[in-house]
């Protein structure tokens, strides 16, 4: 035969580029970390992608481990682009965390190795050090990340003297925290110097040092802030505005700045905009509506409100998703809003539409959230068929009786989105009509059993593989093809396992007696791939394949990325083969960490919500004061 001939192509004889973009798709750290172990090419190869992205915790007893990772002869060190630092959670808060953090920060940036850094981030509000700050200016001279923080000492001299200049030409992003007035000066000396900046975020915490009449901007001129951040681009109206590509705007007064902003910065490159907690947002969507600033590309919108009784927000933010086209990724989180936001405004962008989260409150936070009525939302789930993720409000229902006709009709319209893989139902079922709550571990066993049932009813058989294309070769013994009359309906023949997937964690539980066993998997994205399927079920629309991987009800309240919160149980689909072959669906509680591995498109429960409500129980664990 002619395929003899051919040599069969082994791993070995792959190229690297190739084995490179291989080992690109692996994201969990552990499966890095033992590849590297593999061999001495993979190490080469997989260390790069190891250590592009290093997260440390500071200011622990832990820090002395560190002395290895620093070590000259760790190879992957030359690789490091990405240094994000956190202050450690420790027990012990009487002697000084913060200085000890600091020393070990010092530490770092005098042993690694010099213009590797791209990115170095502090991300606690505590004030850095000065003196490390200069460091990382000195040796680092590639950094495409700047971050104005509040120094214990003021440095804006020593910029000033363009000793750091080649440091920051190659800046593409600038993150502005500012709380003082040394932190603006501080703030304009970095944008100043940043001439090919895309990015931009300027998030506020002045708490009242500043008056807020000379601060923000007034009807009359621009305020401090504008003035003092902006100053190289004096005077607004003859100045050239920055073409930024991302703009993330977090508690900014703009009730008067709408029009300022508008100036010295051109809304029609902005692709990603975010507008979180600013008074006076329903100010910025007009202007922003006008033909000469509404964005062309705008594929993510993030919109954080506290609108007013006339709910001028919503109006101006509804007007605005209407004006504009494209947005792939629309977050929103409306409080104090008397109706949803309208259902044109979403399905406007049902084309390009891959993740949606919608959430609005009547009053504060401690009101429940605002639910679509059952044609609004199934109009939404119909039009917008892009979903990949979605985190909205469901009806009520309850775990100790059959599911409310919302919650199904609820449910139904969105097992018929094909690649859905994120489910994110912020609300939780309750108990009722009992009267008294459950204790957490039997709501949580009721909780596992409505996850099965949503897993099970997005697809009719989730573990099947495609079925094969019908055959026209004739049946043996003279018979005519396979039909109604004469052969079991494909629909209903027996179809075989799908193979195991690379990637998916796999937990073999041993079954009692006879040694049986019994095993569940947690599908991650690359096992989901498989399970793909743009065609419906005949039968009520259903999507045949489903790809729905994660699964998660309440609001995390954790603005600390790499904390778990038990205000949200996240569940990954698994599969559990019992001793006979038969599969069956099992939910995997998973950490909200730990989901981020199972499957990377599940960041759609990264979006920090406003709004959070502990689970309807009798006991609590956590918290404070409980």
């Amino acid at each position: 035969m002619a395929s003899e001939g051919k040599s069969q192509i082994k791993w070995e004889d792959i190229s690297v580029d190739i084995k490179s973009l291989v080992v690109s798709h692996i994201n969990r750290p552990t499966d890095m970390k033992s590849l590297c172990l593999t061999s001495r090419q993979l190490h080469e190869i997989t260390v790069r992608q190891l250590y592009r992205n290093v997260s440390l915790d500071v200011g622990s007893p832990n820090d002395t481990k560190l002395s290895a990772f620093m070590n000259p002869k760790n190879i992957g060190l030359k690789h490091l682009r990405t240094l994000d630092l956190y202050l450690a959670e420790i027990r012990d808060k009487c002697y000084n965390q913060v200085a000890h953090a600091h020393f070990t920060v010092r530490m770092l940036l005098e042993f690694l190795p010099e213009d590797t850094l791209e990115k170095v981030s502090w991300h606690p509000w505590n004030t850095f050090s000065a003196d490390n700050m200069i460091l990382l200016y000195r040796k680092q001279k590639r950094l495409k990340y700047l971050e104005a923080i509040n120094l214990d000492r003021n440095i804006v001299p020593e910029i000033e003297a363009g000793t750091f200049d080649e440091s920051f030409k190659e800046a593409r992003k600038v993150a502005l925290f500012p709380d003082s007035r040394e932190t603006l000066e501080y703030c304009n000396a970095l944008l100043r110097r940043a001439p090919k900046v895309e990015k931009l975020t300027i998030q506020t915490n002045f708490d009242g040092e500043i008056p807020t009449r000379e601060l923000n901007d007034s009807s009359t001129g621009p305020g401090l802030m504008s003035r003092t951040i902006f100053r190289h681009l004096e005077p607004f109206e003859k100045c050239k505005p920055l073409a930024l590509r991302s703009l993330r705007l977090h508690k900014v007064n703009l009730r008067y700045a709408a029009d300022t902003y508008c100036k010295f910065i051109s809304f029609r490159t902005i692709k990603s905009l975010h507008i979180l907690h600013c008074s006076g947002a329903d100010a910025m969507l007009a202007e922003m509506s006008k033909s000469s600033q509404l964005p062309e590309k705008l594929e993510s919108f993030d919109f954080k409100h506290d609108d007013n009784a006339e709910n001028d927000g919503l109006s101006a933010l509804e007007g605005f998703l209407t004006l504009v086209s494209g947005i792939k990724y629309l977050t929103l989180d409306l409080e104090h809003n008397d109706t949803m936001p309208s259902a044109p405004c979403i399905t406007r962008h049902s084309k390009t539409l891959k993740a949606l989260s919608v959430h609005a409150t009547s009053g504060g936070l401690g009101d429940d959230e605002l639910v679509w009525d059952v044609p609004t939302f199934e109009q939404i789930a119909k039009d917008c068929k892009e979903l990949e993720a979605i985190s909205v409000a469901f009806p009520t229902t309850s775990l100790i009786r059959p599911n409310s006709e919302e919650f199904d009709s609820y449910k139904l319209a969105l097992s018929r989105l094909p690649h859905l893989t994120t489910l994110h139902c912020t609300t939780w079922p309750t108990n009722k009509p009992s009267s008294s709550l459950l204790p957490r571990f039997a709501y949580e066993t009721l909780l596992s059993a409505l996850a099965t049932d949503i897993y099970t009813s997005f697809a009719r058989d989730p573990f099947a593989a495609p079925p094969p294309e019908p055959s026209p070769s004739p049946v043996p013994g003279g018979g005519s093809t396979p039909g109604p009359n004469n052969s079991t309906p494909a629909a209903i023949a027996p179809l075989p396992p799908p193979p195991p997937t690379p990637g998916a964690a796999t937990i073999t539980l041993a079954a009692g007696g006879g040694g049986a066993s019994s095993t569940t998997s947690a599908t991650s994205s690359s096992s989901s791939s498989l399970l793909l399927s743009s065609s419906a079920a005949q039968s009520g629309g259903l999507a045949q394949y489903s790809q729905l991987s994660i699964l998660a009800f309440g609001t995390s309240d954790r603005g600390y990325e790499r904390e778990d919160s038990l205000n949200q149980i996240c569940y990954a689909r698994g599969r559990r083969v019992d001793a006979e072959g038969r599969a069956s669906v099992l939910p995997v509680k998973v950490s909200s960490l730990l989901r981020g591995y199972v499957d990377p498109r599940s960041n759609a429960l990264d979006w920090y919500l406003g709004k959070t409500c502990r689970p309807p129980t009798r006991e609590y664990v956590g918290g404070d004061g409980d």
